[in-house]
């Protein structure tokens, strides 16, 4: 498989679904930059594939949920701590 046949590929199967999941991933747990999402998903809202304000609609929502995980993480994570500190 050549660089360009996976490019094709992904350029092929994405949708709003994989843009929110990818998003998520990002602002959550993979570093995985954004660019890499947003701009096929933008290159193919100006071919007329797919809504351009679908595409930031579920590019919003996705980093926002993966930032929400990552603070709901950290607060349990700061919860944790305070605990195990109140038990010695």
């Amino acid at each position: 498989m050549d660089f360009s046949d996976l490019i094709q590929w992904c350029l092929e199967h994405l949708s709003y679904w994989v843009i929110l999941i990818l998003m998520i991933l990002e602002n959550s747990l993979v570093p995985l930059p954004s660019e890499l999402i947003v701009t096929p998903a933008a290159y193919k809202a100006a071919n007329g594939e797919m809504n351009i304000f679908l595409v930031i609609l579920f590019t919003t929502l996705g980093a926002l949920i993966g930032a929400l995980i990552n603070y709901h993480l950290a607060l349990i994570t700061w919860y944790l701590k305070k605990k195990l500190k109140a038990c010695r």
